[in-house]
């Protein structure tokens, strides 16, 4: 068999299967598992390997009404390729048949993943991310911004003053506001984090820390997440009164990420506002794409009507029989 399935339990071996194929910070076994130790989803990565190819993707498994769909864990996830090869599709094919799947929502990685792994009906663009490159010195960088941008950091060296990586501090300003912040701007329910998981960011290595202090009190503070391959701009919180601080915490990543010879960080999605914010910084755009799957048809219908929802793949939401609720159960219909 030229795939297989590592498990979330399998630390190691899904480190290692990353290895050699370019990577985000979500594709890591820390992303993932600290993902699961809020949603509780069974996760797994898929890895397709031969003649020298190799094809990752995570994923998550899930139960509705005694079946099982596939989604992708939260974050700058989807496959990852070295290359394309003509066997992955029947691999990719075998394994949902296996399992027995009734549909897949899943992505393809904005830097890393190829478009024809999937026929051009499955894959949908559904935002824009923003990603610096910080291969340039730190001045190209700088002069590739807008001019607000530019006049705006010019203060960067006296507010960096105010700037602590204290762990244990941060850790508590964001279990305490980071959902809170978030909750105050209509986020979707999926942005929401355990204490587990926002606990467990702050023990990791690949993640770096930042937030202001004022009078030894945390007003903003953002984490990054890194591979190898790319930086993530992963969370952010502020207070009232604190969101200015946002592009300075930005430009720390940026210098504390370049030093590590990371090269290139994401800055993620977003629209009107958030996608200025992101686009003043210099930030080249590249799209995002999901890969929509239906394995199953007659269950698809079924739960579809169950919902009273149409079974048109491309509503904005996929699989359409879970847009009014989430169920992880194994109860009947």
């Amino acid at each position: 068999m030229s795939y297989t399935i590592i498990p979330i339990e399998n630390k190691d071996e899904w480190n290692d299967a990353l290895a050699g194929t370019k990577h985000s910070f979500c594709h890591t076994w820390e992303h993932c598992y600290s993902m699961f130790l809020t949603t509780g989803y069974q996760t797994f990565l898929f890895c397709f390997e031969k003649d020298g190819v190799r094809i990752v993707n995570p994923f998550i498994e899930r139960e509705i009404f005694g079946y099982k769909d596939l989604s992708k864990p939260f974050g700058f996830t989807g496959f990852a390729a070295t290359e394309y090869h003509p066997e992955f599709s029947s691999a990719w094919e075998k394994f949902v048949s296996d399992n027995n799947f009734v549909s897949g929502y899943l992505g393809l990685h904005p830097l890393f993943g190829i478009d024809k792994l999937f026929d051009d009906a499955e894959v949908h663009q559904y935002n824009t991310v923003y990603v610096i490159d910080l291969e340039p010195t730190l001045d190209e960088i700088m002069k590739s911004m807008s001019s607000g941008r530019r006049k705006q950091l010019k203060k960067f060296d006296e507010i960096s003053l105010l700037f602590s990586e204290n762990r244990d501090l941060l850790k508590v300003f964001f279990l305490e506001n980071y959902n809170g912040f978030l909750k105050k701007r209509g986020a979707k329910s999926f942005y929401f984090f355990s204490p587990e998981t926002i606990s467990y960011l702050f023990t990791l290595e690949n993640v770096c820390a930042v937030g202001v202090f004022e009078g030894g009190k945390c007003m903003a503070a953002t984490l990054f997440g890194f591979s190898k391959d790319m930086a993530t701009a992963l969370y952010h919180a502020s207070l009232p009164g604190a969101e200015h601080y946002s592009a300075h915490l930005v430009w720390y990543g940026v210098k504390t990420l370049k030093s590590l010879g990371i090269p290139a960080l994401n800055l993620g999605g977003g629209s009107d506002g958030i996608a200025k914010f992101k686009e003043y910084f210099g930030a080249k755009t590249f799209p995002v794409k999901c890969v929509k799957q239906i394995y199953r048809h007659d269950i698809y219908d079924k739960l579809c009507n169950h919902e009273g929802k149409s079974c048109n793949v491309n509503n904005s939401f996929f699989p359409a029989y879970r847009s009014l609720k989430v169920y992880n159960s194994t109860e009947s219909i």
